[in-house]
């Protein structure tokens, strides 16, 4: 999603394999593609990230992306699931019921062009 007016990318996505997860690759990547973004004219890119993702924010955080904002999102997936199991530990400080809606919690994350 691009606001070719504003130059600012609304809400960009990266998906690394798993099998190259934990070697640096995604900071890298994350990296060389805002470098040719910002190169060409784009002045403000955002992503979203599951706050449950701490991999993932790390790895964005380590190209220079922040956090800008907090929001929910329904998961009508989780009522299938019992967050109270060990396994869940992770993902149980981001979950709420909302009306009985299951809610994950996000992050915003943004990197601006820095070079003006």
């Amino acid at each position: 999603q691009i606001d070719w007016v504003d130059r600012e990318v609304v809400n960009m996505g990266f998906r690394i394999h798993p099998s190259w997860c934990n070697k640096g690759l995604g900071t890298v990547v994350i990296r060389k593609v805002s470098n040719w973004c910002f190169k060409f004219g784009l002045k403000v890119l955002r992503l979203d990230v599951a706050a449950a993702n701490t991999r993932a924010i790390r790895c964005y955080e380590k190209a220079g992306f922040v956090k800008t904002e907090e929001f929910w999102r329904n998961d009508e997936g989780l009522k299938n699931i019992n967050v109270y199991q060990p396994q869940c530990d992770f993902l149980r400080p981001h979950v709420r019921l909302d009306r009985d809606v299951p809610q994950v919690r996000f992050w915003w994350m943004e990197l601006v062009d820095g070079s003006e």
